[in-house]
C-alpha cells in the first residue's frame, strides 16, 4: 500500500495520485490580430459575446500552443513512467488557433504514441474526483497515468488573462506491483 503524504490526493482503493511539479510558463499576453480576431470571433460570439480587444497568450519560443517549460516538464515525467502510459490532458478556454487544437500539438511536440485523452475544464484549480475517477477508467490495471492540468487561458476579452500554472499529476492504478513514481512511497 502507499503512504498519504502532503503532496498527494486520494483516488479511492489505496491508489494516490501525486503532484509532482507544477511550472508557470514565460510567456507574452498581447492583443489579438486582425486574422486571430476573425478565426476566433464564433468563439467570443458564444463565449464574451461582450468583449472587448481579444487578447492572446504567445509563449517565450512563439507559439500558442505549448510552451518549452511544458514540453520539458512532461519529457522528465515520462522518463520516470511505464511505457505506454496513459497521457490525460486538461486545459481551459479556447485558443486563437483552432485550427490546431491542443492535444495533437502536445502529442507531436513530446512524441508520445501512447493512449492519450483531452478534456475541457472550466472548474477550479487542482484535481478533482471526476477526473481522478476519469483517469482510473482510462488507466488499464497496473498502469500509470500523467495528468497534464493545464490552467493558461489562451485566448480571452481584455484584461482576463493573466498567467496560470500547468501541473503535472501520476496516477498509479493498482494491480501489478507499481515502480515506486516521484511523490509517491511504496
Amino acid at each position: 500500500m502507499f503512504d498519504v503524504k502532503p503532496t498527494q490526493l486520494w483516488a479511492g482503493a489505496g491508489v494516490p495520485v501525486a503532484v509532482s511539479q507544477s511550472v508557470i510558463p514565460a510567456m507574452t499576453i498581447r492583443r489579438a490580430t486582425p486574422d486571430e480576431r476573425t478565426i476566433s470571433r464564433i468563439w467570443f460570439n458564444i463565449a464574451e459575446p461582450n468583449a472587448q480587444a481579444p487578447e492572446v497568450v504567445e509563449f517565450s519560443d512563439g507559439s500558442m500552443t505549448h510552451a518549452p517549460e511544458t514540453i520539458a516538464a512532461y519529457l522528465t515525467h515520462e522518463a520516470e513512467l511505464p511505457e505506454n502510459f496513459t497521457l490525460i490532458y486538461l486545459h481551459r478556454g479556447a485558443q486563437a488557433q483552432c485550427v490546431n487544437p491542443l492535444l495533437p500539438s502536445l502529442l507531436y511536440l513530446t512524441g508520445h504514441k501512447g493512449p492519450s485523452h483531452a478534456l475541457r475544464r472550466s472548474g477550479p484549480e487542482g484535481l478533482m474526483p471526476d477526473v481522478v475517477r476519469f483517469a482510473h477508467a482510462m488507466t488499464p490495471t497496473g498502469g500509470a497515468a500523467l495528468i497534464i492540468d493545464d490552467q493558461q487561458h489562451r485566448l480571452a476579452g481584455a484584461g482576463r488573462i493573466t498567467p496560470a500554472p500547468v501541473s503535472f499529476y501520476k496516477y498509479v492504478k493498482p494491480g501489478v506491483q507499481p515502480r515506486v513514481l516521484q511523490g509517491a512511497t511504496a
